[in-house]
């Protein structure tokens, strides 16, 4: 199709986190991606540490622009529960 554009979203933090759940394992490859994107999300739970923004979006926007340094950068999804 060339009137579409396809786009891969993946979360900030893998789950589990283990090698053959790596964002690299899911990746279909530069022909079938024309932007890449990822979810971030803060505390959820009352019970959950809050977190600083940088802290949690340093390690994931770095990792996508360095792995993806072709393709637009898109932060699709993010959230943090009201205190």
């Amino acid at each position: 199709m060339n009137n579409v554009l396809w786009y891969f979203h993946v979360n900030n933090e893998s789950y589990p986190d283990s090698d053959w759940n790596s964002i690299e394992r899911y990746y279909p490859g530069d022909s079938y991606v024309d932007w890449v994107g990822f979810s971030l999300y803060g505390a959820q739970y009352p019970d959950e540490d809050w977190r600083d923004f940088d802290e949690i979006m340093g390690p994931i926007y770095s990792y996508m622009i360095n792995t993806f340094p072709n393709k637009p950068l898109m932060l699709a999804e993010w959230g943090v529960m009201e205190r």
